[in-house]
This record gives structure tokens, sequence and C-alpha cells, in this order.
């Protein structure tokens, strides 16, 4: 989004983070979509995710721990280094009011630094969404359980979440090789998050700002995301139709009903007021008229001339219970996969500038004799 003289306005305040090889492959193809105004912040522990991404803002987590090779599949290896780069991974969010965070799950990174950043953006105040994926059934059982262990986490510390399946992203296209796989997989998560900023960034008719986001996502729990696009004269009734058939509401016809609703439609110059209507009204109805809807349209012709895209968040869960981990306050609990941020009392832990809850090693670049 840009200002008269075209330079980046500062709703610059929202963010898109990247982190691990899957995360930051997500997002730098979710610029591509959206153009030069998103900003984005791509971290790993891999220095080669960066070289895969030139161009794009990198922040290498570890260095002095792991010196580039990544975390080895490993949960706390990966936070470990997360919170040894988060002065700098601060420096790097600057004033982000909003932060949507990319992780893959399943490998070591994503999961143990998308836990790390989202503990520290709580403590600073800013509003997280995370959008994280889950691993292909073919990438086996040691997948699947990091993808298990990190999920809980990434619940309890974020304000709002989805997770998709990688499976049910490439929708059974039965691909070739896993070259190919992950490819459409990735395309098909950085198209969910294009259409979200879109909303943001371009606003339509009706506009969703970053503060209404903000209200609306803040402790809001899991969501579950739906994206469906279609052409022709009965293009809403089609989108809609694909939204509510989902996998991802299980498959039995049975909706839950939702206690939070944010619905978009994207179109060109000919999207009409009654297909907004159809998508709007037919979400509503589906999820149980929830008391908290929002809704927001983009009009942008030259992406969207000729058709119409729906995107929904439907958060049908139980409200989370409060936070254990305090804006602005320090505080957190502590967790089953050794997190470095546990606190006592009410004090922040900090001392002349070091986090006493990372190990005095850490924190002073010292090599353990083994």
């Amino acid at each position: 989004m840009t200002q008269a003289d075209g330079k980046p306005r500062e709703s610059a305040s929202a963010i898109l983070v990247g982190l691990g090889r899957g995360g930051c492959a997500i997002a730098a193809a979710a610029k591509k979509r959206c153009g030069r105004d998103m900003r984005v912040l791509l971290a790993d522990t891999d220095a080669r995710t960066g070289m895969a991404h030139p161009g794009e803002p990198f922040l290498l987590l570890g260095g002095t721990r792991l010196g580039g090779a990544g975390s080895g599949r490993d949960i706390p290896n990966a936070r470990a280094a997360a919170s040894e780069s988060m002065r700098d991974f601060d420096e790097r969010v600057g004033n982000a009011r909003l932060a949507v965070v990319v992780a893959g799950l399943g490998g070591g990174t994503g999961g143990g630094a998308a836990i790390e950043a989202l503990e520290h953006f709580r403590r600073r105040g800013t509003v997280t969404f995370v959008f994280a994926t889950l691993p292909f059934a073919f990438e086996g059982p040691e997948a699947a359980r990091l993808a298990r262990n990190a999920r809980p986490l990434v619940e309890k510390y974020s304000d709002a979440c989805t997770f998709q399946p990688l499976d049910v992203l490439v929708c059974g296209a039965g691909p070739d090789n896993m070259r190919e796989a992950f490819e459409r997989g990735m395309d098909a998560a950085a198209e969910g998050i294009a259409f979200f900023w879109r909303l943001l960034e371009t606003p339509g008719y009706i506009s969703l700002d970053l503060e209404r986001i903000r209200r609306t996502f803040q402790d809001a729990g899991p969501a579950t995301l739906l994206v469906a696009g279609a052409s022709g004269p009965s293009r809403a009734r089609s989108a809609l139709s694909a939204m509510l058939d989902s996998p991802l509401l299980g498959g039995d016809g049975k909706i839950p009903e939702a206690r939070k609703l944010v619905v978009g439609v994207l179109g060109g110059d000919d999207l009409r007021l009654s297909e907004t209507g159809t998508v709007a009204d037919g979400l509503a109805a589906a999820f149980g008229k929830p008391e908290d809807f929002s809704l927001g349209t983009v009009n942008d012709d030259e992406a969207f001339s000729g058709r119409l895209v729906a995107v929904a968040f439907a958060f049908t869960s139980a409200p989370p219970a409060p936070r254990q981990t305090r804006r602005r306050a320090g505080k957190a609990a502590a967790d089953p996969l050794g997190g470095t941020s546990a606190s006592f009392g009410d004090a922040k832990n900090f001392w002349k500038g070091e986090d006493l809850d990372t190990p005095a090693y850490l924190r002073r670049n010292l090599e353990l004799e083994r």
C-alpha cells in the first residue's frame, strides 16, 4: 500500500514473518503475489534458505550456536537458536502491531522458532496470526510427531492460528514426485496468505482495517481457513458451495457453529453486490449466524477480472483459556518442549540486558566440553 509520494504507507505496522524453510518459501511466494509493499521477514537456522530467496530480508537464527547448518529437526535446539537472535529479530520487526507468522510444522525450526517468536510478540504487545502447514502423510511418523508436539504450543502462544494439512492443500492432485507435491502445497498456502493480505492492504467498498482485524484476532484461538474461487454466472454460489464442502470441515456435512467469522470477497470491477451478499449470508447461516461477524471486500480488476475468490476464517472451537504469557509483562509458563522464557513471580527475567532464562553458556557463547 503506497502514499501519494509513492513510498510504502505506515500500515507497515503489519508484517509477514516466514520461519523455517517451508515458512520462508510460503512467505516469499505470498509477497510475489501481493507486490513490493508487503513487509516481509524471513528467518531460519539454515543459511541456505536466505540464499534461496535473494533480495528478501533474511535473518539467520542462532548463527553462533548452529553456524547456519540448521536445527537438526530438534525443536528445543531451534528455540534456543531463535532465543539467541531475538534482539536482532526485534529490530527487524520494528513497530509491527500485527504479525502474520508462517511456519511449516514437521521440522525443527518452523515449530521451535515459531514458539519462541510468538512468546516474544506477546510480550511486546503485537497481535499474532499463525498460518501453519502440517506435513504430508508420506513424510513419515517423525514429521507427524514433531508437528503434534509443536501444535499445542503454537495454539497457546498465538492470538489466532490456522493449520493447513499439505495433503488437503494439494487436494488429491496426485503429483508424480515429492518436489512437485511440495511446490503445489506451498503455492496453495501462499495463495491463502496473499488473499488475507489483500483484505488488509487493498480494501474495496467494505473495508477490514488493521485495527479491526487486531481486535477480532486477539486471543481468538484456532480457526478454520476456507478459500475458494470461481468464475461464470453462478460464481458466488459455486465458491460458497466449495467452501462448505471443504474436507477441513470434517466432510460429514455437519458444520459447527462459529464464535467468530471473518469473511472476505475478492473480485474485479464486475463484482456485484448480490454476489457479496450470497457469500456473506450463506457463510453466516452455515456457521450459525455468529454475532461477531466481519466482512471485507477487495476490488482489484487487474488480479480478479472475471472471477471471484471468497475467504473465510471460522473460529468454531471453544474460547481459549486465559493466556499464561501476559502481554508486555514477560511472564510465561513452562512447557513440555523446554521453553526458554519462564519467569519468577511477576519479575522480568532480564538483568543488565541479559535474559536470565537462557542458560549462561548460550548467553555468553561458551563452548561446553563433552
